[in-house]
């Protein structure tokens, strides 16, 4: 089968899944985007082996350009299937189009979403998931954000939206001895310890997690992980604040972040707002628990209260310092761990991959008839 994708950036977790797809299909996946704002540049990944790659021209200008060459590569190759994984550009919609008049099947991939007002342009986003032959949606909100524009669903194929390989998740919980060898190895104090890790932008709430850290004294610690425009600020507040027991690293692979996980007691992501979060996902494979806000779809998909993490509304700081002081005093550790181990088990690449090579193949027959 011959599969064309159109996508973004050059994220490692897509790249992750196309790279197992390719082994199944024939697969070109179109780049529309080179960078974003948001991420640093250590982050994407450049490279391919089992799918062909292709930078789509003018791709530096990102969405604001619309890309002639997705057509183009669609007209000459007339792929049985495409498969549009970002479906809001002016790209992927006329690709839609294209696809119609072609006669060819095309998907829509959602990792997940937040129903908002209505615009005009959701009247444009309406018909694209009608016209859909499958919908590819990563939880949830995703199915639900679907349904709600108009998807059939007998359309829709679910899959456990991840970064994450089998590989990547911990066989049982890390033990307090781990955890001290690690933060000695890694230039930490050994007491309670709390991470975030992401861009230092403001949607994902660091300024405030630092503006309450002044209640937190000396037998507590606060590591910070990432890289953003915000990083000066972060440097004022602790600054101004006198908060020594604070210490931001720069950006890290996961490979690296790893050993952070492993070492810490509790995640927090105070976002604003996240699609996703897969740093959630990454969190619970090290049996790290997990705090975080209700403007976080994974954390409302993955998080059971006082289980393996903690929700709280975004934007209450006061609920948010409650729920950190409870859990250095009530939370039973290692049967968190466990918790959060078992619920990520099944949140692999290895099954979106294969969840959606079987789509690929329903949706095409389907299609045909």
């Amino acid at each position: 089968m011959k599969v064309f994708i159109l996508t973004t950036v050059m994220a490692p977790y897509r790249i992750k899944v196309f790279e197992l797809l390719g082994k199944g299909c024939e697969l070109t996946v179109g780049f529309e985007v080179l960078h974003d704002m948001e991420r640093n540049e250590e982050w994407y990944v450049k490279q391919s082996e089992n799918f062909k790659l292709v930078g789509l021209k003018n791709w530096e200008k990102g969405t604001k350009s619309f890309h002639w060459e997705a057509v183009k590569i669609i007209k000459r190759d007339r792929p049985d299937l495409i498969v549009l994984y970002e479906y809001s550009t002016r790209t992927s919609v006329v690709v839609a189009n294209i696809a119609d008049r072609l006669k060819i099947p095309y998907m829509i991939n959602c990792d997940g979403a937040f129903i908002g007002k209505e615009t005009f342009r959701d009247r444009i986003k309406r018909r694209m998931i009608h016209h859909a032959s499958g919908l590819l949606a990563g939880g949830k909100s995703a199915e639900e954000y679907f349904i709600h524009y108009g998807g059939g669903k007998e359309k829709i194929y679910n899959h456990h939206f991840s970064s994450l390989c089998t590989a990547d998740i911990l066989g049982e919980a890390v033990s307090e001895e781990k955890k001290c060898f690690l933060r000695k190895k890694l230039g930490v104090r050994n007491i309670g310890t709390i991470l975030t890790v992401g861009s230092f932008i403001p949607r994902k709430g660091i300024k405030e997690l630092l503006e309450i850290w002044k209640i937190f004294d000396e037998s507590y610690q606060f590591l910070i992980i990432g890289s953003g425009k915000e990083q000066d600020c972060y440097f004022n507040i602790i600054k101004d604040m006198k908060l020594e027991n604070v210490k931001i690293f720069p950006f890290m692979q996961y490979e690296e972040l790893r050993s952070f996980y492993m070492a810490s007691d509790l995640f927090v992501l105070n976002t604003k707002e996240d699609i996703w979060g897969l740093v959630v996902n990454e969190a619970m494979a090290c049996g790290l628990p997990v705090l975080t806000t209700d403007r976080c779809n994974a954390g409302k998909e993955l998080i059971k209260e006082g289980k393996n993490g903690y929700l709280v509304k975004a934007g209450d700081n006061g609920a948010l310092t409650q729920k950190i002081t409870s859990h250095f005093r009530n939370a039973d550790c290692s049967q968190m761990a466990n918790e959060c181990l078992y619920t990520i088990k099944d949140y692999t690449v290895e099954n979106i991959a294969d969840n959606h090579l079987e789509a690929f193949e329903k949706t095409v027959l389907a299609y045909r008839g």
